[in-house]
């Protein structure tokens, strides 16, 4: 076997799994930051309107058990949107249009009550 070759394979799979690793510390990171700033962001509840819901589905191959994840759009008085990642009872409460007062703590959804019309 060419030895040059071997030195080749050699730095790309170690160039790889650095490349892996890197990602994996990047994302870590990444969401640590943002629970920190989240953690540090007031409690706030502002009228806003549910604009869009939508829900994405993994897994679910072979063995492996499927799973949803569900999130809404808010529309606040300002014009500002914001998604929001849900709990799968709070999805099936809401309709879009629905208006009402949103409790949020940075990207941390709290809670929605509807407004009596």
């Amino acid at each position: 076997m060419d030895s040059g070759f071997f030195g080749f394979a050699v730095l790309l799979i170690g160039g790889g799994i650095l490349f892996v690793g890197f990602k994996i510390v990047q994302a870590i990171a990444a969401s640590v930051r943002q629970k920190a700033l989240d953690d540090a962001a007031p409690v706030l509840t502002l009228p806003a309107q549910v604009v869009t819901k939508r829900s994405q589905v993994g897994g679910g191959a072979g063995d492996a058990a499927s799973y949803t994840i569900y999130y809404a759009t808010f529309e606040f008085a300002s014009g500002e949107r914001q998604e929001y990642r849900l709990k799968g009872e709070e999805y099936g409460l809401l309709a879009e249009g629905d208006r009402g007062e949103l409790t949020h703590q940075g990207t941390r959804y709290k809670g929605f009550a509807r407004a009596l019309v």
